[in-house]
């Protein structure tokens, strides 16, 4: 029988297949014992009739094309000039590793929960004003320990001390711009400043966020370096689609997984996410540390417009991260009727999508 682990790592490889493969391989793998017309209960008997991995790999409709979409989506370095017996080995090979890393990972956060627990219970008893103070260290240091990625995301455009700091769009990349001190502004022109600089920093983000995932796109390239290293280790998604007249929901858990989830829209299904032009078609609202932004515009597949799209984020800033953000949570409405949304006023979702993201992140 397979492992949870490995469980999980077969079900990657199955989601790339299409849905009358999936049912053919189910009857192939349970001898036709297991009847059902949904795609989740067939790859779960899948699953669950598979003895071990080198089986799963030796079916006809787990090809070598598959495997290599696998491989690509992973971004792993495709072996060349490798017979399929050897790629095959190449993954099992990654996936023993990855298995005994998350391990490793699991026991150390275990002793690091153990650790945050005991300053909760510190935190959690009767204190002064002055003492509230300095809980707030204890707080950062639960929020350094739950955050285990260290890679940095990127920083939403601040000025300090007369140097704007523009967001990172790699791990080690920031632009320091010297600009000239301003002259001291009235209350009201420095709230219209502020919020100008907060819309800036939206269209900045989104402009980011969708350049580096259509660059995963075969058709645009040159890759970038979209992954898990921009969301947080428990960042979740909500993903709404409609597609000929069919709705479906999903949720998806954890950086790795919503990571590979908006790879499959660029590399498998070659989708581009245009954002509408204009500033309607981009809103930021602040929380604090926390900000929403919201982003609407146009799925395109060769150069033609095939759908709409919809998308909130949750991005929350880590004390121990420089002010840095990364996603927490986000919303995403795909809609394959190619109509023209040209502003967020006009998707009556919007709004909800907005409200729902901002009630999740305040209950952080």
């Amino acid at each position: 029988m397979l492992s949870e682990q490995e469980k999980h790592n077969c079900l990657d490889v199955l989601r790339l297949l299409p849905t009358e493969e999936i049912f053919s391989l189910m009857n192939t793998v349970t001898n036709r014992v297991v009847s059902t017309r949904s795609r989740k209960e067939a790859i779960d008997a899948i699953l669950q009739f598979t003895p071990s991995v080198e089986e799963f790999f030796k079916r006809r409709k787990i090809s070598k094309d598959l495997i290599l979409k696998y491989i690509y989506l992973q971004s792993w370095p495709v072996p060349k000039d490798r017979d399929l017996h050897d790629i095959i080995k190449f993954i099992i090979h990654k996936w023993e590793k990855q298995s005994r890393s998350s391990s490793a990972q699991r026991t150390e956060a275990g002793a690091r929960r153990t650790e945050a627990s005991a300053w909760r219970t510190e935190a959690d008893a009767p204190r002064t004003e002055s003492s509230a103070l300095c809980v707030r260290p204890q707080r950062a240091s639960e929020a350094a320990i739950l955050n285990p990625i260290r890679d940095r995301g990127f920083n939403l455009t601040q000025v300090n001390n007369n140097i704007r700091h523009v967001y990172n769009t790699t791990n080690n990349y920031t632009i320091n711009v010297q600009i000239q001190a301003p002259a001291p502004l009235a209350p009201a022109q420095s709230i219209a400043c502020l919020q100008s600089q907060e819309q800036q920093s939206a269209e900045d983000f989104a402009k980011w966020f969708y350049s580096l995932l259509n660059s995963c796109n075969p058709e645009m390239g040159p890759r970038g370096d979209f992954g898990p290293q921009h969301f947080w280790a428990d960042a979740q998604m909500r993903l709404e689609l409609t597609t000929q007249g069919r709705h479906v929901s999903e949720t998806v858990n954890g950086a790795e997984m919503l990571a590979k989830k908006l790879l499959t829209f660029p590399v498998v299904d070659r989708l581009v996410f245009k954002i509408n032009p204009g500033a309607d078609s981009v809103k930021i609202r602040s929380e604090g540390d926390k900000k929403v932004v919201l982003v609407c515009g146009q799925l395109r597949q060769q150069g033609m417009r095939v759908g709409t799209f919809c998308q909130s984020f949750g991005l929350v800033a880590g004390p121990a991260m420089n002010n840095s953000h990364k996603v927490k949570i986000t919303l995403l409405k795909m809609n394959d009727k190619n109509h023209s949304i040209l502003c967020l006023t006009q998707d009556k979702d919007a709004a909800v999508m907005e409200g729902l993201t901002v009630s999740a992140i305040q209950s952080l």
